[in-house]
């Protein structure tokens, strides 16, 4: 059976519904920060305990499961997180070395979690591609960050994570254009040749 989809959180004015991660309504320009989730009606992806309990963290609405500690956090909630904190800080409020030690993601887990919306399996991969934290992300809905993940994303992000992950991302389009001129001239060097 799929899981019932996420409540839909209301603008506290005019009692619109909003996407998690809005700043204000968009039918009457309330501010929304502090406006949590409802509570969902989907287990947590980790322990199977439910349902989340919605809650608010750095300013943007998140479910969270009492028991292991995980949040559930929409993509319009990360966007807004790394627009709050993607900006290089001098002086970080976090640091990767002062906070709790990551959990190994691969222990006593199951190795694709469900996604809490949606009920398919999420992708395990390195948020940003370069940082330390390994998320649990539905392509079509958002993340799932296990306890102490959120605090160490924050600090990645105001170390200017984000300027990292671009240069690398520059740095492998450039490795594959250079990797696609090879092969076309092999390509070509044999097409003239008449062997392959």
């Amino acid at each position: 059976m799929e899981p019932s989809p996420l409540l839909q959180p209301r603008c506290p004015d005019c009692e619109r519904q909003f996407s998690p991660g809005q700043a204000r309504c968009r039918w009457c320009g309330a501010e929304l920060a502090g406006v949590s989730l409802p509570a969902s009606a989907s287990p947590c992806p980790v322990c199977g305990t439910g349902p989340l309990r919605g809650e608010e963290r750095e300013g943007c609405a998140c479910q969270a499961c009492d028991r292991c500690g995980g949040l559930w956090m929409e993509w319009n909630a990360v966007t807004l997180l790394e627009k709050q904190f993607g900006s290089f800080a001098p002086k970080p409020r976090r640091r990767a070395g002062e906070l709790p030690p990551l959990g190994n993601p691969l222990e006593d887990t199951p190795l694709y979690r469900k996604c809490p919306r949606c009920g398919r399996p999420m992708a395990r991969m390195r948020y940003q591609q370069v940082s330390r934290v390994v998320v649990d992300s539905c392509f079509g809905h958002g993340v799932w960050l296990d306890r102490h993940e959120l605090e160490h994303m924050l600090a990645f992000l105001e170390s200017g994570g984000l300027a990292r992950a671009q240069a690398h991302r520059t740095e492998r389009e450039r490795e594959e254009r250079e990797e696609a001129k090879k092969i076309a001239r092999i390509l070509r060097d044999a097409g003239g040749s008449g062997t392959y």
